[in-house]
């Protein structure tokens, strides 16, 4: 819809909101744009404010998520494509590059049973790259994973009952532990050709 089309439907919603048994106003009778009550809306997504360098990781990739954002990867690191129309995209993707090339290699992992970008990430990394390691796990200090194939299965179940769930503190704090031990050990950097000199 174009904004010299929003008059001409302002009009005829009002027309058929006075007369709703008007023949002239029957074609919108079963129009889609009845509105609910405002509790019926979704909720708006809360934006980060400021240059893009200070936002949070989580708010960087709901950002790119919500907005869409383009980010290649080239020799000289990740870009944001039309960045001179998204400034602060740009900032950000720049300030959180290690994370979100991994986002990108995990093929953008979108937020599911209602937990945010962070622990989606986690998530899909502990399914994808550390799925079934061979040796006991140090998760954090003092604590050790000797049944691995149980404590995923126990993490999964968990996970699956989402943010509101009794263990949403234990996810969040065991994913967060692997992450920060190990996301970056398993992880390695693109080995790009050189280009041959010309002789």
């Amino acid at each position: 819809m174009t904004r010299s089309q929003l008059p001409v439907l302002q009009r005829a919603l009002s027309a058929h909101e006075a007369t709703p048994t008007s023949r002239t106003a029957a074609h919108l009778a079963d129009a889609p744009f009845r509105f609910g009550p405002p509790e019926h809306h979704a909720q708006p997504v809360p934006r980060p404010e400021g240059p893009g360098a200070h936002w949070t990781l989580v708010e960087t990739l709901c950002e790119l998520r919500i907005r869409g954002a383009k980010v290649v990867e080239t020799t000289l690191g990740l870009r944001v494509r039309h960045a001179h129309r998204l400034p602060e995209v740009a900032a950000a993707v720049r300030a959180h590059a290690d994370v979100v090339r991994l986002w990108l290699r995990l093929g953008r992992p979108a937020p599911e049973a209602g937990w945010d970008d962070g622990v989606a990430l986690q998530a899909a990394w502990r399914r994808e790259r550390f799925a079934a390691p061979l040796a006991p796990v140090a998760l954090r200090a003092g604590v050790t994973v000797a049944d691995w194939p149980r404590f995923a299965a126990q993490l999964e179940a968990a996970y699956a009952e989402g943010p509101t769930g009794p263990l949403a503190d234990a996810v969040r704090r065991d994913l967060g532990d692997l992450f920060d031990r190990y996301a970056w050990v398993a992880e390695e950097p693109v080995r790009r050709p050189a280009r041959a000199l010309a002789a």
